[in-house]
């Protein structure tokens, strides 16, 4: 065996001009595909750390803000109905933070109540944990 067939025996196969073609065609798609999810994740990502800062900065009015942004960007709103959107977002938070002083002690007995009943269902060592969820769902509830 002379040492160019030897070589040629070990390479891979060669493909059919038609295999190789799909073959090429399947891989661009392959990374096509995986550049959409990428982004896809990374877009959403994004948003949920731009509407935490809104919110974190600005409060109630940092959300109705963004909020208000999302809306007229999507409705086409002109300037003065943006401005509208903005101010009637901004008392409509402001009427929920009302509502929710007023039913705020009805929702933490029910929710005392339930956390009770759960952490009775629980063995010790999950307990400790699940009053540390407790205790972090209440500083979320607080803010």
């Amino acid at each position: 065996m002379n040492p160019s067939s030897a070589a040629s025996a070990s390479a891979s196969p060669v493909l059919p001009p038609r295999r190789a073609r799909r073959r090429a065609i399947l891989g661009v798609a392959g990374v096509f595909f995986a550049g959409l999810v990428i982004g896809a994740v990374l877009a959403v990502g994004t948003m949920e750390r731009i509407q935490r800062r809104a919110v974190m900065q600005g409060g109630r009015d940092g959300l109705a803000d963004l909020v208000a942004r999302r809306m007229s960007w999507q409705l086409r709103a002109d300037a003065a109905q943006r401005a509208q959107i903005q101010q009637i977002l901004r008392e409509a938070l402001a009427d929920l933070d009302g509502v929710r002083r007023q039913v705020d002690p009805q929702l933490r007995a029910a929710l005392d109540r339930s956390a009770g009943r759960l952490r009775a269902t629980l063995r010790p060592e999950q307990q400790t944990k699940f009053d540390e969820m407790v205790r972090q769902g209440r500083a979320v509830w607080d803010r």
